[in-house]
């Protein structure tokens, strides 16, 4: 899933097909599995990060900055009905 983000506004979101990739300044990135258990709010994300059942490529102080708004992010996204396959 591909997330625009420009100072707090969302400017896109598009699902990605397998291999695609975007041209962005932060990935986090981890197995379909984990993004459930986030989306169904059994796993934090910040946490699964720190236990290694996410990875992130980018700038950390520039995103330790922006927790917040990752956090609200997420709990928006945990707002929207989901089918799991």
């Amino acid at each position: 899933m591909f997330v625009g983000l420009y100072h707090g506004d969302c400017t896109g979101a598009k699902a990605l097909e397998e291999g695609e990739e975007k041209d962005t300044e932060f990935v986090f990135s981890g197995p379909y599995v984990n993004w459930v258990k986030v989306v169904k709010k059994e796993l934090d994300p910040i946490q699964g990060l720190m236990a290694g059942k996410f990875k992130l490529e980018g700038n950390m102080a520039k995103v330790m900055r922006a927790t917040k708004a990752a956090q609200e992010l997420v709990n928006s996204a945990t707002m929207v009905d989901t089918e799991f396959y």
